[in-house]
């Protein structure tokens, strides 16, 4: 007992999503395996295979051997694939978020209404995770506060439950953009100007690595003859963020003065007006070295210094933009391409016979 208590303690260190599977789910292995199995996943079929022509070549090859197996077997065309045997109920995904090595968020999803969706639209859409920890922020030129970005990391895993088989199908591998916290101004409002300053929560946006490199006979029915491969990820994950009040809010009833004065000094709107967004960006651009707009900055760091001198942000638990979608990218010797899994004519391929396929490969 005092065995497992150690690894569930180090299991909610690690992987704290596994906090949130229901008791019956998670007894199904030990402690000490679910930490054995999380460490060591990999996103199945991944290889830099970018950077080695040959080997493309090789696989693209025996993508053709694939494809015109199942041309003989199907008379022609490709036969009819089986039913999947995955279902929802199988099926259960953990996400685990960490900064600097720290977990700062997670989730489980294992309702089967959320899973079916998932299955059906290679589309899974979170809008609550369990915030846990803290990260760093520092104020930015352009007055945000901003984490550093490349501290973050994190995976997705998909368990299969019938034999609690578990693999990688996101890692947040690349730091994609991060988009501040927008300012709406809509003059048509009545009432205090700065009330009509609508302040939105923050996004950071990640990319994986792409699945699936390596062909199978159920990947290479994806696509025409003239393709070379076809790379299968999820695409963005785009997750909200809770930050303090930027010095742009601070500064919001400056802001909307100099705005209404530009917009005396302009008359009539043309094409080529400002819209407010496109005038704030410009007026705080580089805004710690204005006068007019650094004193907005003390006030910013005042409000949100903690007591250690340091100042904080949080994941947002509740999300608006966060899901998983399936892409695909195709490619030939002339061109590549984006697509989801409803753009191709697969001969019924699903995200069911995706995921079976991604699990059974070594």
């Amino acid at each position: 007992d005092s065995d497992e208590d150690i690894w569930s303690t180090l299991l909610s260190i690690n992987w704290p999503s596994t906090m949130m599977i229901p008791n019956e789910t998670r007894n199904g292995l030990p402690n000490r395996v679910w930490m054995q199995r999380l460490s060591t996943s990999v996103c199945p079929g991944y290889i830099d295979v970018f950077n080695n022509e040959s080997e493309m070549q090789e696989y693209s090859e025996m993508r053709d051997q694939y494809r015109q197996a199942l041309y003989c077997l199907g008379g022609g065309s490709f036969p009819p694939l089986p039913d999947p045997s995955l279902r929802a109920r199988d099926l259960l995904i953990l996400m685990d978020v960490f900064h600097d090595g720290k977990a700062v968020a997670c989730t489980a999803v294992h309702d089967i209404e959320s899973l079916t969706t998932f299955l059906e639209k290679a589309r899974l859409s979170i809008r609550k995770i369990k915030s846990i920890n803290q990260f760093e922020v520092k104020l930015g030129p352009s007055g945000y506060f901003e984490p550093d970005f490349e501290l973050f990391t994190g995976k997705v895993h998909a368990v299969r439950l019938m034999d609690y088989k578990i693999i990688c199908i996101h890692n947040f591998s690349h730091f994609d953009e991060f988009i501040g916290p927008a300012h709406n101004y809509d003059p048509e409002l009545d009432g205090d100007l700065a009330d009509a300053y609508i302040n939105t929560l923050p996004l950071v946006c990640f990319r994986s690595d792409e699945w699936g490199h390596f062909p199978t006979p159920l990947t290479s029915r994806l696509g025409d003859d003239w393709d070379d491969y076809t790379f299968a990820f999820f695409e963005y994950l785009l997750f909200n963020l809770c930050l303090p009040r930027c010095p742009q809010y601070f500064g919001r009833r400056y802001t909307l003065s100099r705005y209404n004065d530009y917009k005396n000094s302009v008359g009539i709107p043309t094409d080529s007006s400002l819209c407010f967004e496109e005038f704030r960006t410009n007026l705080w651009n580089d805004a710690a070295s204005n006068p007019d707009l650094s004193k907005y900055f003390a006030r910013a760091v005042a409000k949100a210094e903690s007591a250690d001198g340091k100042i904080y942000g949080t994941m947002a638990e509740n999300q608006q933009e966060l899901q998983l979608e399936l892409y695909f990218r195709i490619q030939n010797r002339d061109d590549g391409a984006y697509c989801k899994l409803s753009d191709f004519d697969g001969g019924g391929i699903t995200m069911h016979h995706l995921l079976e396929d991604l699990f059974e490969r070594k």
